[in-house]
């Protein structure tokens, strides 16, 4: 086995920190107070920096911490009566006019639907002083959220988020975006088609002094009679920015892995064949060679599609570290190789991987189904004029004579992240890289005869890749686009290609 010699910078893993992106306002996280079970709260510090604590004077109207509630962390039981907090007079301090915000809740409703909207967090007085709000609205129990230009209904977008709402039984991470004129919401990390109550035109966020509330809305000054949230929040956080798709993902992934609330899982994908990832390899030092690479989505259950290589001087090594503290298994270029004999056998095709891209005059595979006359799909880096080329390859007939190439026409030597879909069918097959379309093809029907050898790391003695594979997810069917930006999403966060 050739010893690959590119030297590989390890990216250590640092724990995410919500002050790790500019124009944080405000953060509030119940583990970060000092409490016992059942303490009334009249404060809730406010950890972004900024001061601005949340406080509840009256008795009857203090928030419950409870211990051990969530992942084995405290949380702020509201009772859905009279239990609220206030920050008063607030207003975005980075901005005189905002252009951009971003929330994030990691809260539980105990009755669904509500009885009325029931706002986790609410800059949003209703009669005079709209800014934004996100919250549960009845009789559906959808997550709603709501942006205000002018602090009235003129210039103002109110949406509702979702299909059904999150189960009452569950915690979520729920996560509102605006920015650029338009607002979205997510539900552990998966993007909520909205219905549009209202849809005005918003620019710059409405943003003049006024009490800004936890568990409920105010009109006037006063709670809004029935908009006290009935249920347990752990935590919030506050941005006056948009963030863009790849910081929403690591605030989204800090909350998942801190309370242990799923935000994506790929092997929940339905129809998902194969997912390979060197963070699943057991039992392999640093250094050392692969025999196995487990096909992770099955885990103990089965070690049919598993991708093996028994002869040593053929098995790639584990390097540890190499990727956001991720490891990725490195393939020599010269004849190192996983087989599994069976094949994925899709109809249809989704395949996604991230790798790092190496420069050479030749063509190298990812990993294929293509052997003999029983060639399907091939994902890898092309050569020719521009080589390093990650590229999709679909045969119509099982044969080279009818393939079709999408590729990327800019040369990489890096990291990247590919997501490649063909319809199995008459249509487009298209190729995507580092989360953006970069080619798409009309296409035939793919060729789904039979099975052949799935290969990782190279063809039949032929096209061997030389560098570190990361993770191979592969999926019978296309993707949808809201799929798609979850899985690369979840990609993009673990390995910070983009």
């Amino acid at each position: 086995m050739v010893v690959a010699t590119r030297p590989h910078t390890s990216n250590i893993h640092r724990r995410f920190s919500p002050h790790d992106l500019g124009n944080l306002e405000l953060w509030f996280a119940a583990d970060h107070l000092s409490a016992s079970d059942d303490d009334a709260i009249a404060t809730w510090t406010d950890s972004s920096g900024n001061g601005r604590d949340a406080a509840q004077a009256t008795g009857a109207n203090k928030p419950t911490f409870k211990t051990n509630i969530v992942n084995g962390l405290p949380v702020l039981r509201f009772d859905g009566t009279a239990d609220y907090m206030t920050i008063s007079d607030f207003a975005f301090s980075s901005s005189a006019t905002p252009a951009g915000l971003s929330v994030f809740v990691v809260a539980k409703y105990d009755a669904a639907p509500p009885a009325a909207y029931e706002p986790m967090i609410a800059h949003f007085d209703t009669n005079s002083q709209r800014s934004w709000s996100f919250g549960a609205i009845t009789p559906t129990g959808r997550l709603r959220a709501k942006v205000s230009a002018d602090g009235g209904n003129s210039n103002f977008k109110n949406y509702r988020l979702g299909q059904q709402a999150p189960n009452s039984a569950d915690f979520f991470i729920g996560s509102m975006i605006y920015g650029g004129g338009a607002l979205s919401g997510y539900t552990n990390g998966v993007l909520e088609n909205p219905t549009k109550t209202t849809d005005g035109t918003v620019g710059t966020l409405h943003n003049s002094t006024a009490d800004l509330t936890i568990g409920a809305e105010l009109a006037s000054g006063s709670v809004v009679a029935d908009s006290y949230i009935d249920g347990d929040i752990a935590e919030i956080i506050a941005y006056d920015q948009k963030l863009d798709d790849g910081e929403r993902s690591r605030v989204e992934r800090y909350l998942s892995n801190k309370y242990g609330i799923n935000v994506f899982n790929p092997a929940d994908i339905p129809d998902i064949k194969r997912w390979y990832s060197a963070g699943a390899i057991d039992g392999v030092t640093d250094g050392a060679n692969v025999p196995t690479w487990d096909d992770w989505h099955l885990e103990a259950a089965s070690t049919d599609d598993d991708a093996v290589q028994g002869a040593s001087s053929l098995q790639p090594t584990l390097e540890l570290g190499e990727q956001n503290g991720h490891p990725g298994v490195r393939f020599d270029g010269g004849d190192d190789q996983l087989l599994n004999t069976t094949g994925p056998n899709v109809s249809a095709i989704t395949i996604a991987c991230v790798a790092h891209v190496t420069i050479t005059p030749a063509n190298q595979i990812v990993a294929a189904e293509w052997a003999g006359d029983h060639r399907k799909f091939g994902i890898g880096l092309i050569a020719g004029a521009s080589p390093g080329r990650p590229y999709l390859a679909i045969s119509s007939d099982g044969s080279n004579d009818n393939v079709v190439y999408s590729t990327d026409p800019t040369v990489r030597s890096t990291v990247v992240l590919l997501v490649a879909t063909h319809p199995g069918e008459t249509g487009n097959q298209v190729l995507r890289t580092n989360t953006a379309q970069v080619d798409s093809d009309s296409v035939s029907d793919m060729f789904t005869s039979g099975t052949s050898d799935f290969r990782i790391g190279a063809l039949a003695g032929a096209y061997e890749f030389a560098d570190d594979i990361f993770e191979i997810i592969i999926i019978d069917r296309v993707l949808n686009s809201k799929e798609i930006d979850a899985l690369e999403g979840y990609l993009n966060d673990k390995y910070e290609v983009v």
